[in-house]
């Protein structure tokens, strides 16, 4: 097994570790990876684009779903407006 492969194994077994339900994310090939790991016993759900994918997680935990937010590490800044919405922020 890649280093790699370690990286994601791990990564796949801290988040079932943790109890995640559901999982959305933004089709990546750098992510890919992680969501094949996370497709098998996860529900998925598939946003366009980063914001829209942070806001239906932010959306889930009100009804009790503990969710993943798997995105590009630059679609980070792109769900920063959300994320300020979400707390308040103008």
């Amino acid at each position: 097994m890649t280093i790699a492969a370690r990286y994601v194994a791990a990564l796949a077994d801290g988040l079932r570790d943790w109890g995640i339900e559901a999982m959305v994310y933004v089709p990546s090939s750098h992510c890919a990876p992680v969501i094949r790991a996370l497709l098998a016993d996860t529900d998925a759900v598939l946003a366009n684009r980063d914001d829209e994918g942070t806001a239906i997680a932010a959306g889930m935990a009100p009804a009790g779903r503990k969710t993943a937010l798997v995105i590009q590490d630059s679609g980070f800044g792109n769900a920063l407006t959300i994320l300020c919405a979400l707390a308040g922020g103008r």
